[in-house]
């Protein structure tokens, strides 16, 4: 038995662990395969491409979702970096340069959508694809970094950085998992689903 899931670096560096432990003791046969999150991730569901999504907030109504936990954005920067001495105000955070993870489509969804919401911008200095260099780039920079807490938390283990508070107008937001109807009763998909929701837990 195989699974084929889409995960961003940062939803595979946050469940994959818990999963795949919990694989470990309850079906050591089971295989996954983990795809990159793309623009095409809702259509590869419908086509039968993927059996499951792991994404942010909503998917298109044609697909079933389930909230798997919520995630509040946060900043990473290095120690000692100045701008950490006080509250970051939104003013505060545009003047800063930027170090930016871009997924499918180039942008970080929520983020800009929030910048964009408001009419802002950016100062992007660093654009890469994946989480992983993010910490290492910022402990040796002044760049700033955008991240989910949880994503930032295991960064700053890794690496000579801390976490800020993000300003207040960069809400919060949903993990889900998503999948097509045709899996809605099909009990090893439902157990995997359930397996990916404790291992979120």
């Amino acid at each position: 038995e195989s699974y084929r899931i889409a995960a961003s670096d940062q939803a595979a560096v946050i469940l994959l662990p818990a999963l795949m432990e919990a694989v470990a003791r309850t079906a050591p046969g089971i295989h996954f395969e983990i795809f990159p999150v793309d623009d095409d991730v809702f259509r590869k569901l419908e086509i039968n491409a993927l059996d499951l999504a792991l994404w942010v907030n909503e998917a298109p109504p044609t697909l079933r979702t389930q909230p798997l936990f919520r995630e509040k954005i946060v900043c990473l920067v290095r120690a000692g970096h100045p701008i950490g001495k006080r509250r970051l105000t939104l003013a505060r955070y545009l003047e800063q340069n930027h170090i930016v993870v871009s997924l499918g489509g180039g942008r970080q969804g929520l983020v800009e959508q929030a910048l964009d919401r408001l009419g802002y911008r950016r100062k992007v200095q660093l654009r890469v694809p994946y989480f992983g260099a993010v910490g290492a780039i910022v402990e040796r920079t002044d760049l700033v970094a955008t991240l989910p807490y949880r994503l930032a938390k295991r960064l700053t283990t890794l690496s000579k950085t801390r976490i800020l508070p993000a300003p207040i107008e960069f809400q919060e937001f949903t993990y889900i998992q998503a999948w097509h109807p045709r899996y809605d009763s099909d009990p090893a998909h439902q157990w995997l689903r359930e397996l990916i929701r404790k291992a979120s837990a």
